[in-house]
């Protein structure tokens, strides 16, 4: 444990960036949904999910929040975190440049800490829990999300899904499912319907990594499911930032 919290420091050490009070960007919330489903058995994808989680992770500033939330079963009913964060904000005591500069000094050394004990904790909780949920219910998740996302209200809203994205609940069975467009809009309308409605998730970039199938006709009917969904939320999710792992964010 201790050689991977100061592996993480010295990375985000390395290659975080410093963010003075004169320069202050706009927060930003980093709602991301892991896949507790039987896809985690696999070392490999384990892997890929923590490698994901990391390049999105070195983008989170101060001010920032984050929340890592888990795709279950039952994610509405019982919705649960690996963690519900907001970073700490730089704010000067004083306009005195000499003691800006002393207090920004420490500020820059405890959010690198702040963010690598965060990173550990979960980079932990990805390779090596067990638990493994008894279906995926990822539209339920995406509930809880939204509920996140509006919360915060921050100006910039990122939604990561670390998932092979194979619904598979009461409603839904993605992998035994013949999804078409009449069938995607078959279920969107029910969605509608539901006392839950849609999620709306305008001004929402949205990122799917670690999607997989076990072959390519079921990976792109599910993807472009996915895509028609995101779509009908109002949210942005294009249909390269939809794969096995995470591209560019």
């Amino acid at each position: 444990m201790k050689i991977v919290f100061f592996g993480l420091l010295i990375v985000f050490s390395s290659s975080c960036t410093l963010f003075t009070g004169k320069d202050k960007v706009p927060p930003t919330t980093w709602c991301v949904l892991l896949d507790m489903s039987g896809v985690r058995e696999e070392v490999q994808t384990r892997q890929i999910y923590a490698d994901n989680f990391n390049k999105l992770f070195s983008k989170i500033a101060p001010n920032d929040v984050l929340v890592v939330g888990l795709i279950t079963e039952s994610s509405v009913n019982e919705a649960e975190f690996i963690v519900n964060h907001h970073f700490t904000e730089f704010k000067a005591s004083s306009d005195n440049a000499m003691i800006e500069s002393a207090e920004k000094s420490n500020f820059d050394a405890t959010f690198k800490i702040e963010k690598a004990q965060i990173a550990s904790k979960v980079s932990e909780f990805i390779l090596q829990s067990n638990r493994i949920a008894k279906s995926t219910d990822i539209i339920s998740a995406i509930h809880v999300a939204d509920n996140i996302l509006k919360k915060y209200n921050n100006p910039s809203k990122f939604l990561i899904l670390l998932s092979d994205m194979e619904q598979y609940s009461a409603d839904y069975r993605f992998p035994v499912e013949n999804l078409n467009d009449d069938r995607n809009k078959q279920i969107i309308e029910l969605e509608k319907q539901k006392p839950r409605g849609l999620p709306d998730l305008t001004e929402v970039k949205v990122y799917v990594a670690g999607a997989k199938s076990k072959d390519s006709d079921r990976f792109f009917r599910i993807k472009n499911f996915w895509l028609t969904y995101f779509d009908a939320c109002h949210a942005s999710l294009m249909k390269e930032d939809y794969g096995a792992t995470m591209i560019e964010l």
